[in-house]
């Protein structure tokens, strides 16, 4: 699965990058939601495909929601978002995300959460 991971807090970003390499995903790493949306416009145009966005929900309210309708309004990925906590975790499902999984990122948390939304993803995935 190629996963784009857009988290503006370098830390968090490199977490979730090796925990995703390491179960054998590609990562797009980008640290802002602008770098994000080039991301996607990049892989719909010239690919490959980004099969899902890892969004950080500790992003301004704004973008991270930004980037779930992004996701919405294309053939783009579903959004799974990290939250700190039940605000963001509620902003994040309601602007569109598949998923909200806890800050700190646990490995078996992630990858669980990946399990549970391969199936609304594109069948490449």
């Amino acid at each position: 699965m190629r996963i784009a991971v857009v988290c503006a807090e370098a830390l968090t970003r490199s977490v979730a990058e090796i925990i995703l390499t390491g179960a054998g995903h590609a990562v797009v790493p980008a640290s802002s939601m602008h770098e994000g949306l080039v991301e996607l416009a990049r892989a719909s145009t010239r690919g490959p495909r980004i099969d899902l966005l890892l969004v950080d929900g500790a992003l301004p309210a704004a973008e991270a929601t930004v980037l779930c309708h992004a996701t919405l309004a294309s053939d783009a990925p579903w959004a799974i978002v990290l939250a700190n906590d039940p605000e963001e975790a509620s902003a994040a499902l309601a602007a569109g995300a598949i998923e909200v999984v806890a800050k700190p990122v646990m490995r078996d948390v992630l990858l669980a959460s990946l399990e549970r939304v391969r199936p609304y993803l594109a069948p490449s995935a």
